[in-house]
Formats: structure tokens, C-alpha cells, sequence
């Protein structure tokens, strides 16, 4: 308790100054400290301690506060003891202006009566609000004003203009020496701006955030949540304005030299009676520089009291750092006739990088399918309809189905369960599938089942379960099981079989014996070759072979490249032919050959996949070597880049060359000190200090660049691929 009581006296000693007053709280705190045993006094002792710096507190009021009517009389109030003890926060209504005043308070001693804290004192406000509701604006606002972490003041407006809605939030923050500011604005109409056809604009506005940024995580998790849009679109932003500020300051933090900024825009249609029927917020924020990253942000609501409300919010990026185009929706907050609850969410990404991938899920996946590489949620909502009655009854119905589409997938499933709990009896009953189709290779998988149970004071009395696994082609194979379940005790009944429909195609019954008879009618087709870096001003070239064959100049560079086949990997089939044996093919030219063009290709297409690997692997879009490039005799040494340091660029220092003691001397009296008013800024090292290079995979021995390459050495020679920094020296260890 000391120490609290000398943290309490500190703080309100550096509001009083230095000086008898001061001084006069300390002794008043020693007094306090040598009654924390005594009953009778320690009482007294907090009571003249309180009134004294409640008196100070008084005195010490901004005299802008002093002059508020009723401002002395509400601390007179304080200082004669209307304040319970136990507040840790005063709150002040001044009239229409209200201020917030944290209260100190110390905790009894544990040798007194068990009791509530001894308010003690009263620090500067850290808050404050208006409200006024006269005149041709209405509304009002506030602020509040933090210290710790970082000096930080925050404040809400809203004002009721007319017709017109106006409503303000923003965060002013030193972080790091820098101020960052973000703000909201957003400004309703009623009946809004009519466009046509019903559709009219009822709101418009902006977010601006200067020095602030975007964490694309935090953003992720408070969409999901629906506190973003809700804190973006919300119908009343200033009764919660506590909570969005935190949201909005969660996901776009401070960060010096970043921007965030762009429009808002609120539509409505329909007017059913007073109500609207459809209702659509729609933002779209770019962050600088760049822009790097843009999001599109938006909540549809369409409603119709008492038969359905539907809320769908919607979050779309372009992440061109990343390389990276999608969207993600959410079902929230949802019913029919307000019975059924509605759920779900869909996701979309393509990604047109290094390792592309385009994947749309509405509901999920095929139950184990891996979606790698693509970056998805963890767990994706179903599609699905909830009975959920306004009473507690012992009935339950629900219903999901999901749909997925990859490059090289297509699935769908769905789930019926109904149950009826009547205590001494029950009833229970599902049926569901789950199907997957791959293109290339062709191949189908699916799961169904079916059943249903009735149930007799908590035990069976009699089910019946049905359930299948059917894939193919080549065979078609059919495996299901059928169980009945009896009552009294007696043994269930049981059947499964398998049947096998045709017969498999064996791998060298239609084959591919030679993979140049792939590659080497390519070679003559001049659509391969193309022309590379033979720009030259000094020369004119004119189109003197046959038309379509590409033109080079003795500094330029030949290329040719094809996507059927990837070269230099040991491959088993070609477009869904299987090879007579598994082959590569290499090129070799005798003029000097240059780094070889890449092209994509998918790792299903060329190999014969297991189930598991069907799942996981055969969607997988890699680049590979796919042809030759052939140097001319002259090369032109590249022009060296010209580069513009950004924020974002990390650079090692330049290193001092090693001169002797004299001229260095003389050197900064002479250079440095005359030519350092007029020299202009320059980074003298741009070397990079931080790079990044692809991953390298390790089977035994080898290496390899790609994972598919990895892959299939590792199938080939039965030894697992690793990432080659993951290996670690027996030596090492």
C-alpha cells in the first residue's frame, strides 16, 4: 500500500507544482501511512488528504473549464464527500458539455475492516463531450486523450443538418516521432439523391489516413468477425465510437510514409411502406505508395420485415505486391421469416505470381482436399439453412452444401440432418454427399450416406445406415455398406461389398513411345521462336525470310519454347497418354545458350498420381524449363538501373575507402564542409541488404528449384524431398 500511496502523491504533487503545496501532500500522505493500523484514524487521516487535494483539484481547473457554469459546483460536490469511494471514473455533466475525470483510489490496509477504496483525488480530464440540440445543426461529439502507450487523441462528431446526416471519427497519434492520422467522414440522406428505377443515394464519404497503413491480417480477422464493416458502415457510429476506433485502429496502424485513403457509398431501392428493401455500402481504399494494395470494401443488406433479412458483407482485394486478385464474402446476421437462421461465406483468389493458382470455394472443400498454394482460411463456413425457433423446442433441422472449383477440380456436397427429442422418445435422420471431379488426368471420387435412427428411452430401437465410396474411371469401383440396427439386444445386421465395373486400362497398352515424337515437330513450328533484347537504334531491319519467323540482330537473342512438354524432368505421361517408360528430354546447342525461357505447367498432367496425390498435388502450377535460348555473337552489356530509394528499401552502408591520414584530412576540410551546401543527397551503396530467392528442394543428393521437379525425382528413386534449408548437418548438431 505504500508504494500506491507514494504513485497517488507523485501525480497529483506534478499537477500542484513544486511548492507548500506539494509539500503539504506529502506530510498529509505520511499521516496516512503511520495510520494503517489504527482504525479510527486512518479514516480521518484519508478524508483530510482527499479534501485537501480535491481543493487543489479545484483551484488548479484550465480556466476555459472554470468559467463553464456549474464547474465549481460539481467539484464543491466532490470535495464535501458526495462521491462514492469505490468510482474509479468521474463523469461530469456540465450542462450540455459533459468531461471525464479518472478518480484515484487506495485499497484499505489488510490489518482495517475488509471495504471498499479511499478515493483520494482527482486527475485532468481525459475526456470530454458536447451536445446541443438547438439551432439548425443537432448532434454533438467528443474526445478522449490517452498518454500510454503513445500520446494519442481521438474524437467523434455528429451532426444533424436538415436533411443531411454528418457524422466524423479520426485518431491523432505520435508513433516513432511521427503524427499519423486516420478519419472517417460519412453523411446520410433522407430521402437521398434519386437516381432512377428506384435506386437512389443515401449517403456518401471518405476514409483518409496519413502515415498509416494496412495489416492485411487484422483486416482479415475483423472482416470475418463482421466488426470491420460494422465499424466502416455501421448505422450509428457514434454511440459505438469507442469500439470502432479500436477496430479502425487495428486494422490500418501507424506507420510512417504510408497512406490510406478513398470514397464511400451508401445506395438504396425499393421503399417498402418505411423501410427500405435493399440497402448497399460500398468503399474502396488505396493504400501509397503505389498504390500497393487496394481493397474493396461493402455490406448488402436487403430486408423485409417479418419474412426475411439477408446481410452479405463483401471484401475484395488487389494485392499487387503480392501478385494477387480476390474476394471473400460472409453471410451475417441472417433469417427467413425468423425461423431459419442463415450461414456461409465464399472466397475467390488468383494468383497470377511465380506459383499461380485460381481457386473459388462457395461453402469449402472436398472433405481432406488441400487447397496449396492458395493462402484460404483454416475453416470455411458451409452454405447453410438453421431451424432456429424463437422457443425451445425438441426439434432441429439443418441443411449445408458447399461447391469448389480449382485448376484442375471441380466439387460439390452437401449435408440434411432432422431430429425430434421428445424425451422417452427420439427420432434422427441424415443423408449427405461429398463428390469430387479432376480434369487431367480424368478421375471422379464421391461419398454418400444415408440413414436414420428412432430411439426409446435414450436407446435404439431400431436404424437402418447406408454408405458408399464410388471412384473410376477405369474401373469403376463401387464399395457400400448397409447396417440394421435391432432392438433388444439383439446382434445388428450387416452387409458390404465391392464391385468393380470394366476393367483397367493397362499403362502400355496406348503409349507414347518417345517423347520427341512430341517435341521434335515443335521445333519446326515457327510460332515457338520469338526474338529477345535486339533492339539496336543503329540498325533498320528488314523482313527478308518467310513471313512469320522472327527477325534477330547480332546482339539480340533467339528463343524458342513450347508448353507441352516441361524439359530436363523425367516424366510418365503426356496429356493424359501414358510413356512407354518415364523419360526426359534435354537441348543442347552448340552456339552459346543462354538462362532457358520458363513456362507453366501442372504437375497432374505428367505423372500417375495416387488418390492422395490427386488431391494435393495435381492441382500444382509451377514454372519449369521449356525450351532454348541462343545468344548472338555480340552481346550489349546491360544499362544499369536507375533507382529511386522508397520507403520500403533496405540498403548496407558504403564503406569509407582506406586514404592516407593527409588527404582524408584534407578531404572533409575541402569537400565535405565547402560542397556539402550545394552537393545533393545521394545513397552511395545500393546493394541490397535483404533478398529474397526461391526455395530449393533436396531428394539425396540433388537439387532442384521447383517442387514438382522435387517431386518426381522423390517418386522415381522411393527417397523423400525436402526444402533444402530444412536439412541440417549431422555436424551441426
Amino acid at each position: 500500500m505504500a508504494d500506491e500511496l507514494d504513485r497517488i502523491t507523485d501525480a497529483l504533487a506534478e499537477i500542484l507544482g513544486p511548492g507548500q503545496d506539494a509539500a503539504t501532500l506529502r506530510d498529509l500522505a505520511t499521516a496516512i501511512r503511520a495510520a494503517t493500523l489504527d482504525p479510527t484514524l486512518w479514516p480521518q487521516r484519508v478524508t483530510a488528504y482527499r479534501q485537501f487535494a480535491l481543493a487543489k483539484a479545484k483551484d488548479a481547473l484550465p480556466a476555459p473549464l472554470r468559467a463553464i457554469p456549474g464547474a465549481e459546483a460539481l467539484v464543491d460536490r466532490a470535495v464535501g464527500g458526495a462521491l462514492a469511494e469505490a468510482e474509479q471514473t468521474l463523469s461530469l455533466g456540465l450542462g450540455e458539455l459533459g468531461l471525464s475525470l479518472p478518480a484515484i483510489a487506495l485499497p484499505r490496509p489488510p490489518a482495517l475492516p475488509a471495504g471498499p477504496p479511499a478515493l483520494l483525488g482527482l486527475l485532468p480530464p481525459t475526456g470530454a463531450s458536447l451536445r446541443f440540440g438547438s439551432g439548425p445543426a443537432q448532434g454533438g461529439g467528443s474526445l478522449d486523450y490517452r498518454r500510454a502507450p503513445n500520446p494519442r487523441l481521438s474524437g467523434s462528431l455528429d451532426l444533424k443538418l436538415s436533411l443531411a446526416q454528418v457524422s466524423a471519427l479520426a485518431i491523432l497519434e505520435e508513433v516513432a516521432g511521427s503524427v499519423s492520422l486516420f478519419t472517417l467522414l460519412s453523411a446520410r440522406f433522407a430521402p437521398g439523391l434519386q437516381l432512377g428505377f428506384g435506386f437512389a443515394i443515401s449517403g456518401l464519404g471518405g476514409l483518409i489516413g496519413i502515415n498509416r497503413s494496412v495489416d492485411a491480417g487484422a483486416l482479415e480477422g475483423q472482416f470475418r468477425s463482421g466488426a470491420l464493416t460494422h465499424a466502416l458502415f455501421g448505422d450509428d457510429p457514434i454511440r459505438n465510437a469507442t469500439s470502432v476506433l479500436a477496430t479502425r485502429g487495428a486494422v490500418y496502424p501507424a506507420r510512417a510514409g504510408a497512406a490510406v485513403f478513398g470514397p464511400t457509398l451508401q445506395l438504396s431501392w425499393l421503399k417498402v411502406g418505411s423501410a427500405t428493401l435493399f440497402n448497399a455500402d460500398l468503399g474502396v481504399f488505396m493504400q501509397l505508395p503505389g498504390p500497393s494494395r487496394i481493397d474493396i470494401l461493402g455490406s448488402a443488406r436487403a430486408a423485409l420485415p417479418p419474412v426475411f433479412r439477408l446481410q452479405l458483407d463483401l471484401h475484395g482485394e488487389i494485392d499487387l505486391a503480392g501478385e494477387l486478385i480476390g474476394f471473400h464474402a460472409v453471410i451475417v446476421d441472417s433469417h427467413v421469416m425468423g425461423l431459419f437462421r442463415l450461414t456461409g461465406e465464399a472466397i475467390f483468389r488468383w494468383h497470377y505470381g511465380a506459383q499461380a493458382y485460381v481457386v473459388l470455394t462457395i461453402g469449402g472443400f472436398f472433405p481432406g482436399f488441400n487447397p496449396a498454394p492458395a493462402r484460404l482460411p483454416a475453416h470455411i463456413q458451409r452454405v447453410g439453412l438453421v431451424l432456429d425457433l424463437p422457443v425451445s423446442l425438441p426439434i432441429s433441422l439443418r441443411a449445408e452444401g458447399y461447391l469448389a472449383v480449382t485448376a484442375n477440380t471441380f466439387q460439390f456436397g452437401g449435408r440434411l440432418e432432422a431430429s425430434i427429442d421428445g424425451g422417452f422418445f427420439g427420432a434422427h435422420g441424415h443423408i449427405h454427399l461429398d463428390a469430387l471431379f479432376q480434369f487431367s488426368p480424368f478421375h471422379f471420387v464421391a461419398d454418400f450416406a444415408a440413414g436414420f435412427r428412432i430411439e426409446v428411452l435414450g436407446e435404439t430401437f431400431h436404424g437402418v445406415t447406408c454408405q458408399g465410396h464410388i471412384s473410376g474411371p477405369g474401373p469403376l469401383v463401387i464399395q457400400a455398406s448397409i447396417t440394421n440396427e435391432t432392438p433388444f439386444f439383439l446382434p445388428d445386421i450387416s452387409w458390404s461389398d465391392t464391385f468393380v465395373i470394366g476393367e483397367s486400362v493397362p499403362r502400355d497398352s496406348s503409349h507414347i513411345a518417345s517423347l520427341l515424337d512430341i517435341v521434335g515437330p515443335a521445333l519446326q513450328q515457327t510460332q515457338n521462336l520469338r526474338a529477345e533484347n535486339g533492339a539496336d537504334p543503329s540498325v533498320s531491319l528488314r523482313q527478308v525470310t518467310a513471313a512469320g519467323a522472327p527477325l534477330v540482330s547480332s546482339r539480340g537473342s533467339l528463343v524458342w519454347s513450347q508448353r507441352r512438354v516441361p524439359l530436363n524432368m523425367v516424366i510418365e505421361r503426356v496429356e493424359n497418354i501414358p510413356l512407354a517408360t518415364p523419360q526426359s528430354v534435354s537441348i543442347n546447342a552448340s552456339v552459346p545458350v543462354g538462362a532457358p525461357p520458363l513456362e507453366r505447367f501442372q504437375l497432374g498432367q505428367f505423372y500417375h498420381l495416387s488418390a492422395a496425390e490427386k488431391l494435393n498435388l495435381s492441382g500444382a502450377v509451377e514454372d519449369h524449363p521449356a525450351g532454348v535460348r541462343l545468344d548472338g555473337g555480340e552481346q550489349r552489356a546491360p544499362a544499369p538501373k536507375k533507382h529511386t530509394p522508397g520507403p520500403d528499401d533496405y540498403y548496407k552502408p558504403a564503406r569509407a575507402a582506406k586514404v592516407p591520414g593527409l588527404f582524408r584530412f584534407l578531404s572533409i576540410l575541402l569537400v565535405e564542409k565547402v560542397d556539402a551546401g550545394t552537393r545533393a543527397a545521394t545513397v552511395a551503396n545500393l546493394e541490397p541488404q535483404v533478398a529474397v530467392k526461391p526455395e530449393a528442394w533436396q531428394v539425396g543428393a540433388a537439387s532442384f528449384t521447383t517442387q514438382s521437379a522435387a517431386q518426381a525425382q522423390a517418386r522415381r528413386i522411393g527417397r523423400p524431398a525436402h526444402l533444402a534449408h530444412d536439412l541440417v548437418s549431422a555436424g551441426d548438431l
